[in-house]
């Protein structure tokens, strides 16, 4: 299993999502989406499935 940390942050309409530990950033729609769309970006890089992936996510609000 190969674990991460992630952030999420409100830009707009839009949901910024950062794994640093990958150097990568995505997007999502909406809050409920942001759990699987870091979990789908996470695997792709790895190029595994997404049962492997385990993405912990911080929301962050505008004030931090």
């Amino acid at each position: 299993m190969h674990s991460f940390n992630a952030t999420a942050r409100q830009e707009g309409t839009w949901w910024i999502i950062d794994i640093p530990e990958l150097g990568q950033t995505t997007q999502a729609r909406n809050a409920a989406a942001i759990q699987d769309t870091a979990t789908d970006l996470a695997a792709v890089i790895l190029d595994v499935d997404p049962s492997e992936v385990n993405v912990t996510v911080s929301m962050q609000t505008p004030s931090q």
